[in-house]
């Protein structure tokens, strides 16, 4: 295993301390991470832009990958991230 892929700037999270205080780790933990993917698919043109909200596609598998997550947890999450209405979902 390559220690410079471990250690470099992709490999952590960033997750803001207040948000944190709000709405829990969890749910701060994957906002951060829904907010670098939509920058990710913004960047390069990608999701659907219907005029109010950028839609991407989010697979139950890259859910898991990219959080560390188990699914079923991350389903309940992005629920109560919709319920803050802090994200919008299909």
């Amino acid at each position: 295993m390559d220690i410079r892929a471990l250690i470099s700037q992709d490999s952590f999270w960033v997750v803001n301390k207040k948000i944190v205080k709000q709405i829990g780790l969890e749910q701060a933990l994957l906002l951060s991470i829904l907010v670098d993917k939509v920058h990710y698919f913004e960047s390069r043109d990608m999701g659907y832009d219907d005029g109010e909200h950028l839609w991407i596609f989010w697979t139950g598998e890259d859910i898991e990958e990219e959080t560390c997550l188990k699914y079923r947890k991350a389903t309940r999450i992005l629920k109560s991230l919709e319920d803050l209405g802090l994200i919008h979902s299909k």
